[in-house]
């Protein structure tokens, strides 16, 4: 689903770019942006779609009161800043969604590693990668960057401290 939701994130992008030569492609742009603001809701790209919208709207006024400002002669400053402007949100836009998919496959890639959180004497087990977990009572165990390892070594205890930035032994 991540994928198929970056690719449609990359089009979208790509279609506001292809703006400086076919003027109705950012239309295609906005319509990605709706309908992947609602199909992908929770994903990494969700706020890729929502940029979308966001930036179709502005430029599409930006460039309705530049058009008029022309007769000013100051309005075609504001075409200038307004192409500017999408472009930068575009290309921005691209390199955002090709880190994440980049993050996104990088995460999964890492091993599940599950260890025994003791919390209250209550036994827990949770994933290395989890935030918290509940036990079977329903309490919510300590999360894991916090909670301490009991592990038996033949008939001694000692206490390891789960901490994933120290890693270090107590």
């Amino acid at each position: 689903m991540e994928n198929s939701a970056r690719k449609l994130a990359m089009w979208g992008w790509i279609a506001f770019l292809v703006g400086w030569f076919l003027p109705l492609a950012p239309f295609a742009g906005v319509i990605i942006g709706y309908v992947g603001r609602g199909n992908y809701k929770g994903t990494a790209f969700e706020s890729d779609f929502k940029s979308m919208v966001r930036v179709f709207w502005w430029t599409f006024i930006a460039s309705v009161v530049s058009v008029i400002l022309t007769l000013l002669v100051i309005g075609y400053l504001g075409l200038l800043l307004t192409s500017i402007y999408v472009t930068v949100k575009a290309v921005k836009g691209i390199i955002k969604a090709n880190n994440a998919a980049e993050q996104l496959n990088h995460e999964a890639r890492k091993p599940d590693v599950t260890k025994t959180v003791y919390n209250d004497e209550k036994v827990s087990t949770r994933s290395a990668t989890s935030r918290s977990t509940s036990n079977d009572d329903g309490d919510i165990a300590t999360p894991i960057a916090a909670a301490a390892i009991m592990t038996s070594d033949s008939d001694t205890t000692r206490k390891v401290d789960a901490s994933e930035d120290s890693g270090t032994f107590s």
